[in-house]
């Protein structure tokens, strides 16, 4: 095993970064869970989203607001 594969969250903080928002859907998942937008230094996800370098801001940005936000997610029509 890789020290920056593993720690303190499953793939650890090289794939997931130092922060992570979970997701809490309004719509139908199709049965997916524990959905969130992470960073990490491992670009790509399983599903979740990531911001790579971006999440230090968007942190930033999200509790300067210090409320809950919607986060709309639309598919290209072809998709």
């Amino acid at each position: 095993f890789s020290s920056k594969k593993y720690g303190k969250w499953p793939g650890g903080t090289y794939a997931w970064g130092s922060d992570r928002i979970w997701l809490e859907p309004d719509t139908d998942a199709k049965g997916r869970e524990k959905l969130s937008i992470h960073g990490g230094h491992d670009l790509g996800s399983a599903g979740c989203i990531d911001l790579a370098g971006g999440m230090d801001n968007f942190i930033s940005y999200f509790e300067s607001h210090e409320e809950d936000m919607d986060l709309i997610v639309k598919y290209p029509d072809w998709f």
